[in-house]
């Protein structure tokens, strides 16, 4: 996540429009006016400095967005009630060797072949895995960081030959064919 930038209160309440509405957005600009005029400045500042922690949480942006998806949603179509995905978006930081990265990185990768998106994982334009494969320089590095910490553009081809597609391959046994494994 990139850090939070300072943004003034026009810049804010133009993102509360973008998000919330412009009506939203007005009667929010008005009651921070209201509240420096009555003396109470810190409540409107402590306002502001909250909606804009907010922008810097992918957590707390990805539930804005479900909610406000979800409303829109089941205003313009009939018959749906409560929210329209089954879980919580969660967010986990990975650190570890080689093995957990490549663990996550080949689950990840096979997801649309479990889900029966595509046959070979290479195929799936928006996965690392077949991002590299169809020449994205910055998937091919990270794939090869996978493996190799330090490593760098040219590192792709080997780090994919001996250790990746092997492994991608061997841990999609019970989602590959045995056909494309052998393949």
């Amino acid at each position: 996540m990139p850090k939070p930038v300072e943004v003034t209160e026009e810049v804010l309440l133009e993102r509360v429009a973008a998000l919330y509405g412009g009506e939203h957005a007005k009667w929010l600009g008005g009651r921070w006016k209201a509240l420096r005029k009555c003396g109470m400045a810190s409540e409107a500042e402590r306002e502001q400095a909250r909606l804009r922690r907010r922008m810097g949480d992918m957590s707390v942006f990805m539930k804005t967005l479900k909610q406000r998806y979800s409303l829109w949603y089941r205003h313009h179509h009939e018959g749906f009630s409560g929210t329209l995905w089954e879980g919580r978006y969660k967010s986990v930081l990975l650190q570890g060797d080689a093995a957990t990265l490549s663990a996550v990185s080949a689950y990840i990768d096979l997801n649309p072949v479990r889900a029966r998106m595509v046959e070979d994982p290479a195929k799936y334009r928006w996965s690392g895995y077949g991002a590299a494969m169809a020449g994205d320089p910055d998937a091919m590095r990270g794939i090869a960081r996978v493996f190799m910490e330090d490593a760098g553009d040219e590192d792709f081809e080997r780090v994919a030959e001996e250790n990746y597609r092997a492994y991608l391959y061997e841990r999609g046994g019970d989602s590959l064919s045995p056909e494309k494994v052998r393949e």
